[in-house]
C-alpha cells in the first residue's frame, strides 16, 4: 500500500472519528455513503465500539479503498514510464557496449533514444495534466462548445499522421448548431489522443468519428477502428516487458533486435491512453466505453464510444 495515500486514509479517518464524538450518531446508511464496501455486518460491530475504535476503523477502511483506485492507476503509469524508458536505456546499452556496426547506425541510435525520452515527458505531462484536474489543482472551464467546430480540429490535428501512415481517416460533419458543454482544451486532448493511438497502432484500414445517439441530457461521440477490444482494456500484467539488462545484450546478439524493437514500439499503450481520456471526459461530466460492434463481419472492429453533456436548451 502507498504510504502517503495510508497517511491520507488515516487523517481523514480521525476527522470522520472527531465528528462521530461530537454529533449524533451515525446510522448505517451514513456510514455505506462514507465507506461503500463496508458490509452491513461490519457495520454494526462498529457502532458498538467506542469513538476511538471507530475512528480506526474508518482510518484502516479509507485507506484501503483509496490505495485500492490509486493502485492500479499508478500500476499502469509506471509501466507506460518503463516502457520509453527501458528503450532510452537500452540504446545507450548498445552504443556502450560498441554493439553498432557503423558510425551511422550509432548516430540513428542515438536519435532513438532522443525520441524515447520526448515520449517519457510527454506520458509525463499527459498524467501530471489528469492529476492536476482530478486533484482540483487544475480547474476546468466548463462552456458550450460547438461539435462541428470541435470535430473540424480534431480532423486537422491528426489527419496527416493517417496519411503518412496510409490509412483512411473520415471526420463526419454535424449540424452547426449542436453544442456540448465541456472545457475546450481538455475535450479536444482526449480525442485527439484517442485517435492518434488509434493511427499509431494500426498498419491499414479506416478510423472513422461520428455522430452518435444525442438526448435530452447528452451527446455520443463513437471512433471506429479496426482494433481488437482488448487492445483498449488490456490488462497491465498482458503489456511487453521491459528489455533484458545490459549482461544479457552482451551475451545474446538477439537482443539488440530487441531492443531497436522495443524503442519503436508505439507510447504510450491504446490502453493508457483510454484510461487518461476516461479520467478526463469523466472530470466534464462524461463518459468513455469500448463496445465491440455488433453488426461488423470482424472482430477487430471496436467503438470509442464518449458521452458529453448536452448544452442547455438543445435537442
Amino acid at each position: 500500500m502507498d504510504f502517503g495515500w495510508l497517511m491520507i486514509g488515516l487523517l481523514g479517518g480521525l476527522i470522520v472519528g472527531w465528528r462521530i464524538r461530537h454529533s449524533a450518531p451515525l446510522s448505517s446508511s451514513h456510514l455505506t455513503a462514507v465507506v461503500p464496501d463496508l458490509s452491513s455486518q461490519k457495520l454494526s460491530l462498529a457502532q458498538e465500539e467506542d469513538p476511538s475504535q471507530q475512528s480506526l476503523q474508518l482510518a484502516y477502511d479509507m485507506a484501503v479503498e483509496m490505495s485500492r483506485l490509486k493502485g492500479g492507476f499508478l500500476a499502469r503509469t509506471s509501466h507506460e514510464l518503463r516502457s520509453p524508458m527501458s528503450g532510452l536505456i537500452g540504446m545507450h546499452q548498445l552504443i556502450l557496449a560498441d554493439l553498432c556496426d557503423s558510425p551511422e547506425e550509432e548516430r540513428d541510435f542515438i536519435k532513438q533514444a532522443n525520441e524515447a525520452a520526448l515520449r517519457m515527458v510527454k506520458v509525463l505531462d499527459d498524467v501530471i495534466d489528469v492529476a492536476k484536474v482530478e486533484h482540483g489543482v487544475s480547474e476546468l472551464t466548463l462552456q458550450p462548445v460547438q461539435l462541428n467546430m470541435l470535430l473540424l480540429n480534431l480532423y486537422t490535428a491528426t489527419h496527416l499522421q493517417a496519411q503518412n501512415r496510409n490509412l483512411q481517416l473520415h471526420v463526419s460533419a454535424v449540424n452547426e448548431a449542436l453544442y456540448c458543454i465541456a472545457d475546450p482544451r481538455r475535450l479536444q486532448q482526449a480525442l485527439i489522443h484517442l485517435v492518434d493511438s488509434a493511427i499509431a497502432n494500426l498498419e491499414e484500414g479506416t478510423i472513422t468519428v461520428l455522430l452518435g445517439a444525442v438526448d435530452s441530457a447528452s451527446i455520443q461521440l463513437w471512433i471506429d477502428q479496426p482494433l481488437p477490444v482488448n487492445v483498449w482494456n488490456q490488462p497491465i500484467e498482458f503489456l511487453p516487458p521491459a528489455i533484458a539488462p545490459l549482461e544479457s545484450v552482451l551475451e545474446n546478439s538477439l537482443e539488440k533486435a530487441a531492443i531497436v524493437q522495443q524503442t519503436n514500439t508505439p507510447s504510450p499503450s491504446p490502453s493508457f491512453v483510454r484510461l487518461l481520456a476516461e479520467k478526463l471526459l469523466v472530470s466534464m461530466g462524461g463518459s468513455l466505453e469500448i463496445l465491440l460492434m455488433q453488426d461488423s463481419p470482424s472482430l477487430d472492429q471496436t467503438r470509442i464510444q464518449c458521452t458529453i453533456p448536452l448544452a442547455t436548451g438543445q435537442r
